[in-house]
């Protein structure tokens, strides 16, 4: 059991890695017919060319690493609702929808409790932006770059250009 631990931590470790270094732009895609990470409903694991499925017993440990409950200050609803009054755009597209904003931990709550109310380790994302900058579009997972990939994509989104059509 121990050894089917390690294991799935290791592969574990390795995605995050791979994830982090595609989306930091330090390695590109290893082969044009795959991207570098994908990682789809615990069927498989794909890094470039090579795919990996987990047997039963690493979807079952992998299922056990998800994130518990992690128990909130009673301070939070208050320190986030005067963020987002002092912070009602989303950093990485510009929405001000305040329907849509939510503050997002850069270091998580259930890692880093202690840095659950400091100002330094929020930002304010879309329910979108959240998904792709604060969690590389895996709830599970977490970008410790959130914040300069954000504010990257938001210049690209200020400095957009638009095709003009002829009529």
């Amino acid at each position: 059991m121990n050894r089917d631990v390690t294991k799935l931590k290791w592969i574990y470790v390795m995605l995050v890695v791979a994830t982090v270094m595609y989306v930091a732009g330090i390695v590109g895609s290893i082969a044009d017919t795959s991207p570098t990470v994908v990682y789809s409903d615990k069927e498989s694991i794909t890094i470039g060319p090579v795919s990996v499925v987990p047997t039963e017993v690493e979807r079952e440990l992998f299922a056990g690493l998800a994130l518990k409950e992690t128990k909130r200050s009673s301070s939070w609803p208050s320190v986030r609702a005067k963020y987002i009054a002092e912070h009602a755009r989303c950093e990485a597209c510009g929405r001000n929808d305040k329907r849509e904003l939510t503050v997002h931990h850069v270091r998580p709550v259930h890692l880093y409790p202690e840095l659950e109310l400091a100002t330094e380790n929020l930002m304010t994302l879309c329910d979108r932006c959240h998904f792709v900058f604060g969690h590389l579009g895996d709830w599970r997972a977490w970008n410790s770059d959130a914040r300069e990939q954000a504010a990257e994509h938001l210049k690209a989104v200020k400095d957009r250009r638009y095709e003009r059509s002829e009529r």
